[in-house]
């Protein structure tokens, strides 16, 4: 156990000091990352790992529904999509079915990608200003 106090102790300081942004596409990894071992823990037939990995991808949603800001329009559709996620990841979890979740994983991955250019973009921007 000890050889991951270094890994936990890595991963708390990038936690601790990235930006608002970086924290959003973390949390989108995790989530991916949570669903592609459900859908492989559900090829696998191993039902509890999956179901394990699902709940862990619901709580990472309801991290990225926390993060929110509501009074924004955007806002408003991304809840829509983030609960249609929750929705549809109980479902796989229920049915076993990997292609519930392969659905919202490669939705996730889009709504990551987009995160990712804006992430690149502000930071450019704020070069470009001398911020």
């Amino acid at each position: 156990m000890n050889r991951y106090k270094g890994y936990d102790q890595y991963r708390e300081q990038q936690v601790l000091t990235a930006s608002p942004g970086d924290l959003i596409l973390m949390l989108y990894d995790g989530a991916i990352r949570q669903i592609r071992l459900a859908r492989s823990a559900i090829v696998e037939q191993n039902p509890g790992d999956a179901g394990i990995a699902l709940v862990k991808a619901q709580e990472i949603i309801d991290a990225l529904i926390d993060s929110l800001d509501l009074d924004n329009d955007l806002s408003g559709h991304l809840l829509r999509l983030y609960e249609f996620f929750n929705r549809e990841l109980v479902a796989s979890n229920i049915s076993k079915d990997a292609n519930r979740a392969l659905e919202v994983e490669e939705m996730l991955s889009e709504l990551r990608a987009t995160w990712e250019q804006v992430v690149r973009s502000y930071r450019s921007l704020n070069r470009a200003v001398g911020g």
